[in-house]
């Protein structure tokens, strides 16, 4: 077990305030949200947009494809043993 000592607290407080300075110099979205109302904002940003829609189709679409394939392949599986 460490023993804690003024030394070793030094370093943690020197290596706290080192990483505060790095976390306070990023942008701001990253360590912050700019409003308090962000989910608000956010919440139904892409509701009725074609292209989200799109998006969302062929994702669905190409799930479908992975679970047949999955299915051919454990039936052959099961055929073949």
């Amino acid at each position: 077990m460490a023993v804690i000592t003024e030394e070793r607290i030094a370093a943690l407080e020197a290596e706290v305030a080192r990483l505060r300075a790095r976390v306070e110099g990023l942008h701001p979205s990253v360590t912050a949200h700019s409003s308090p109302d962000f989910l608000d904002t956010m919440f139904g940003i892409h509701a009725n947009s074609p292209d989200f829609e799109e998006v969302t189709r062929r994702i669905m679409a190409e799930r479908e494809r992975e679970r047949e394939e999955a299915r051919r392949l454990l039936a052959e599986d099961k055929v073949g043993q």
